[in-house]
């Protein structure tokens, strides 16, 4: 996947108590170079074309999407293309319903819900058309009431391009290609930072259980603000996008920080800006797990499409103003750890 600054780079800036500046990044280093996207559309068409206009369609909203990246297309009609593992993007486009049919369609609904709770990080399922969605939500609702995976979009989503493209890694804005095919990753704050004021007192249980979530991996600070969680634990990486008084914390934007499996990012008491659910798509194919600390009220916002993920753990600690923790689990071990 791709990444705006390396690893060490950052960390050496943390060490030092310097700035990460934003940079223009050349497309040349960014991993994902191709997609491979096959695409499922029924036989009966449309009111507005053939199947072959619908899937001229889809390539041509993908082109759209992802215009940095080599996009090649497969078209199907059949369901066992879900059981492939060669594809990046499989787009699904069944809104057709036969009299009769609606056991097919049930079923095909069915086996599609059960390859997306696999939760796969490395392909994308895209729902293309409003009755597409109504059908897989009446699916999943039968078994999973509210079910939702971040790796299936909704064509009709308002989130739908910047879902689509921090799945995969890439900036949530599509650029604009030039003749030099660069762009800026991060863009400049535009407010200066005087230090963000503290919501949520972090107690030296909270401390403890950070740590024990983490079990040694690196604990990255998401929307770090004065680096309150630093001031406990030295060896956390602080980012935050807005500019802060104190230099350990990494000016950043969360979204597009070079997580691996061996860091777990934490957000404590976060604005309600979006960046979470934007770090999380962009994190979730590469970590193991998050952890967030707020209050009830404000998880499904702040978490977005990760709000049913998230479990409630250690419920004993409770904050001074009724905060309290959630892990996010992306992986079978720590979804069976839950």
């Amino acid at each position: 996947m791709g990444m705006c600054t390396s690893t060490q780079r950052v960390r050496q800036a943390v060490k030092s108590g310097t700035t990460v500046q934003p940079e223009v990044i050349s497309l040349e280093v960014w991993k994902v170079k191709e997609l491979k996207v096959v695409m499922l559309v029924d036989f009966m068409a449309s009111s507005f074309g053939t199947t072959d206009d619908e899937y001229d369609e889809i390539e041509r909203g993908l082109r759209v999407l992802y215009p940095e990246v080599d996009l090649s297309f497969e078209r199907g009609m059949y369901m066992h293309v879900l059981k492939k593992s060669v594809y990046d993007i499989f787009v699904f486009d069944w809104g057709g319903l036969l009299p009769g049919a609606e056991d097919l369609t049930r079923s095909i609904y069915r086996n599609l819900l059960a390859e997306t709770r696999k939760y796969e990080k490395d392909r994308l399922y895209i729902l293309w058309s409003s009755f597409t969605e109504r059908y897989f939500k009446d699916a999943a609702n039968e078994e999973f009431p509210e079910f939702i995976a971040p790796n299936v979009v909704y064509s009709q989503d308002e989130n739908y391009s910047k879902r689509c493209r921090l799945f995969f890694g890439l900036p949530a804005e599509v650029p604009q290609l030039g003749d030099s095919k660069d762009y800026t990753l991060v863009s400049p704050p535009t407010r200066p930072g005087v230090g963000a004021p503290a919501f949520c007192q972090i107690d030296d249980a909270l401390v403890n259980i950070i740590k024990e979530e983490a079990g040694g991996r690196q604990i990255v600070d998401c929307g770090a603000g004065q680096r309150l969680l630093g001031d406990k634990i030295s060896e956390v990486v602080s980012l935050d996008i807005v500019p802060q008084s104190n230099p350990k914390v990494v000016q950043v934007d969360c979204a597009t920080y070079p997580f691996d499996d061996e860091m777990m990012p934490v957000f404590i008491r976060p604005c309600h800006s979006g960046f979470v659910e934007d770090t999380l798509l962009f994190a979730w194919s590469r970590v193991d797990s998050a952890l967030y600390v707020g209050l009830l009220k404000n998880v499904d916002d702040n978490l977005g499409c990760f709000s049913t993920l998230a479990v409630p753990i250690h419920e004993e600690w409770v904050g001074e103003e009724g905060e309290h923790i959630w892990r996010i689990p992306f992986t079978a071990a720590e979804r069976d750890r839950t």
